[in-house]
């Protein structure tokens, strides 16, 4: 498989010759107000370098929430309105009254192509501020080529994300990190919930983003860069070819 980060949680995944699209967002930098935590300035705080991607030919969008950090609506006037969502069924009639047909939502197990594709349960924080943000998901992608992808979703370290760690075993970990902040509430995965990673993942290649590119996400690339071997930060449009070969 290959992924390539756009930016965010924005990613290209190839994945079982499938190209899939992960939580799209094509805002031009600083044209968005920000959220109420981190330095108060517009978002998102980069832009977009696809100059080396194609982002023009894909097979799906993979959805995991509709927050507008990862799921700009605009996107129907690039990919049209019967481009393939790939969403929790929780979202599907938000998705729907944006405009889009052509969406398979799930709330177990699907097949797509040569690939299963499993809802995975998230909390993106804990306390009063989870009710504010809402639900979460992730999702694992897994094929007997490529193994196991575990996309977690804006999540925070919880027993959720620890049971499918211990269930799935994971070959490969897309983490929604960024420390992200609302509020004062922690509601996604800073240092420590990746070190939990880590420790409940015997041998799985952590792949931290949600990353330095949205004003609330106070965590940098340069604290996780070292915590482990295992970790692969990646920038702004770079890609890693991985195998479980």
């Amino acid at each position: 498989m290959k992924i390539t980060l756009i930016r965010h949680a924005t990613c290209l995944i190839e994945f079982e010759n499938t190209r899939f699209l992960l939580d799209p967002i094509f805002y031009n930098k600083g044209t968005l107000s920000p959220a109420n935590g981190g330095q108060l300035i517009n978002n998102p705080l980069v832009d977009m370098e696809t100059k080396d991607v194609d982002l023009s030919n894909i097979d799906a969008i993979l959805l995991t929430h509709p927050h507008r950090d990862h799921f700009d609506e605009k996107i129907i006037e690039i990919y049209g309105e019967n481009v393939k969502i790939i969403c929790p069924s929780y979202f599907e009639e938000t998705i729907s009254n944006v405009g889009f047909n052509n969406i398979l939502s799930i709330d177990d197990t699907i097949e797509f192509k040569d690939i299963s594709i499993k809802l995975t349960n998230a909390r993106h924080g804990i306390g009063e501020i989870e009710s504010i943000m809402g639900k979460s998901f992730g999702f694992i992608l897994d094929s007997s080529n490529e193994g196991k992808l575990y996309i977690t979703g804006d999540t925070v370290w919880c027993d959720e994300v620890k049971t499918v760690l211990n269930d799935e075993k994971p070959e490969y970990i897309l983490a929604f990190s960024g420390n992200a902040v609302l509020n004062g509430n922690k509601i996604t995965m800073g240092k420590y919930d990746i070190e939990q990673i880590l420790i409940n993942s015997k041998d799985s290649i952590v792949l931290p983003i949600h990353l330095e590119a949205w004003n609330h996400c106070i965590l940098k690339r340069e604290e996780l860069t070292n915590l482990s071997p295992r970790i692969k930060v990646l920038n702004n449009s770079e890609s890693i070819t991985l195998s479980n070969k």
